[in-house]
């Protein structure tokens, strides 16, 4: 359920930022609402399994947050 421009940012429990994706689709893409990520950091390691936060910022709507548990 992602907007059609948005970033999505994910973190470690630690508060340390693991990735940041720009969301960018048009809306008639029937793919648009939603986006994958291929579990690399933005340092180009594999993240490790664990319990992972992510906030969804789009212009004139509120910041979404929210929990990944990543498994292996």
């Amino acid at each position: 359920n992602l907007p059609p421009e948005c970033t999505i940012s994910i973190y470690t429990i630690d508060g340390d930022l693991v990735r940041r994706i720009d969301h960018t689709a048009s809306p008639a893409d029937p793919n648009a609402s939603y986006d994958e990520w291929d579990l690399i950091t933005r340092n180009t390691q594999m993240v490790a399994a664990g319990l992972y936060y992510f906030t969804v910022e789009a212009a004139g709507r509120e910041t979404q947050v929210g929990k990944i548990a990543i498994i292996m």
